[in-house]
């Protein structure tokens, strides 16, 4: 049986449809899998970054991302 921890998060993308319709926005989603909590803990201290200055954020645990961000961090048994 292996553990596994996998982090839900959304994100905005905004493309263009040639056939006319133009600009648009969508939300679509990211599922990525991590080994360990620590794994996971140093991915988004690395990766996360406050609103517009664009400096990673060092929160100590993955819920205060979980709940400063809306991610969710869900475990998968197999």
């Amino acid at each position: 049986m292996t553990k596994t921890l996998v982090l839900k998060r959304w994100f905005d993308v905004s493309d263009f449809d040639y056939d006319g319709g133009g600009d648009y926005t969508y939300t679509d989603v990211d599922w990525t899998e991590f080994k360990s909590e620590s794994e996971l803990l140093k991915y988004l201290q690395d990766n996360i970054c406050g609103d517009g200055d664009y400096k990673p954020r060092k929160f100590k645990t993955i819920k205060d991302y979980t709940d400063t961000y809306g991610f969710q961090v869900y475990e998968r048994v197999y």
